[in-house]
């Protein structure tokens, strides 16, 4: 992977660091605890963290362009015919029919 695409990992305030060091910490296997990512987002939906989280993945599904190249397949692993297909499929499973 480039190193752009770790960008992340080495500033927490950078763009989408939240997001995708929350879906790196779930979802970085080939074993994803998505159940453990849902309860996070349902038992702690107003802390900062998951605040933030939330955010960000609104806007990663509204222009997933934003990320540099490869960052979403550094944080998670997924099997969904695309980028665009994984992050549908994942607001639909944390956030239920809530409009994005």
């Amino acid at each position: 992977m480039p190193a752009t695409a770790r960008y992340w990992l080495s500033n927490p305030d950078a763009p989408y660091a939240t997001f995708l060091s929350v879906l790196n910490s779930y979802l970085l296997d080939d074993d994803p605890d998505e159940e453990a990512l849902r309860d996070r987002t349902t038992k702690y939906a107003e802390i900062d963290e998951m605040v933030t989280f939330k955010k960000e993945l609104r806007e990663v599904i509204a222009n997933p362009g934003v990320l540099p190249k490869d960052a979403l397949r550094t944080a998670a692993y997924y099997e969904d015919r695309s980028e665009a297909a994984f992050l549908a499929r994942l607001w639909h499973d944390l956030y239920g029919n809530e409009p994005v």
